[in-house]
């Protein structure tokens, strides 16, 4: 049950953002730390230019759940 409720919040949550961070993870485990930490800052920028970011933003603001598409 707990599993479940877990990949059903995950389904539910800005599938691009957790694409992109699974595909970060994988490459970033193979960098040095300053690597990998360039790598995430320039994700974590383009990222916030994506319609799933002002939508989290907006809901946060509002006090309410997000809506992603």
């Amino acid at each position: 049950t707990t599993a479940r409720v877990f990949a059903e919040t995950l389904a539910a949550g800005p599938s691009f953002a957790h694409q992109i961070t699974k595909e970060a993870l994988n490459r970033e485990a193979h960098m040095d730390l300053g690597a990998a930490l360039e790598a995430e800052a320039q994700i974590q920028a383009s990222l916030m230019t994506h319609a799933d970011f002002r939508e989290a933003y907006d809901a946060f603001v509002a006090k309410r759940p997000p809506r992603f598409r």
